[in-house]
């Protein structure tokens, strides 16, 4: 029931950003693999300054699998004007990877965690279980926040 609602505030927030088409097909984003960000999560949410940002899913599955986790993904990244995703099994759990342009995005989505969301400054991790949240966490540099409320 928790990861419904964690799915359902994600698609309420892509469907609040379709206001325009101006997705001109350029890369995620700008940050470097495993770059740190120190934004301090301006918007009052979730302070994520000090974790990781990655530019794009391919960049997040590298690291996983350098550091030991492996992580076929089923797809390329796909992406729309709010984030790129991908999803590929960790441990004999379903993981959707994220790769958010707008990182308040992330801070949001912490709110409503299940403890089962790794997160860094402007990705997600959302799998089964908070172990494999606290070990895909570490791995990309990021935190699994605790079961919000």
């Amino acid at each position: 029931m928790k990861r419904l609602a964690l799915v359902l505030l994600a698609a309420a927030l892509v469907f609040a950003a379709c206001g325009g088409d101006d997705d001109d097909g350029g890369s995620a984003g700008t940050a470097a693999e495993g770059t740190t960000s120190t934004d301090g999560g301006a918007s009052g949410g979730a302070d994520l300054s000090g974790l990781t940002t990655y530019a794009t899913i391919a960049e997040m599955r590298d690291a996983l699998v350098a550091d030991g986790i492996a992580c076929e993904l089923e797809y390329e990244g796909l992406r729309d004007a709010e984030k790129e995703v991908s999803i590929c099994t960790i441990e004999g759990e379903f993981a959707q990877l994220t790769v958010w342009l707008d990182p308040s995005i992330v801070e949001d989505l912490v709110g409503a965690s299940d403890g089962t969301l790794a997160v860094g400054a402007n990705w997600t991790v959302d799998v089964d279980t908070a172990a494999t949240a606290e070990t895909v966490a570490e791995a990309l540099g990021g935190e699994a926040p605790p079961v919000a409320g």
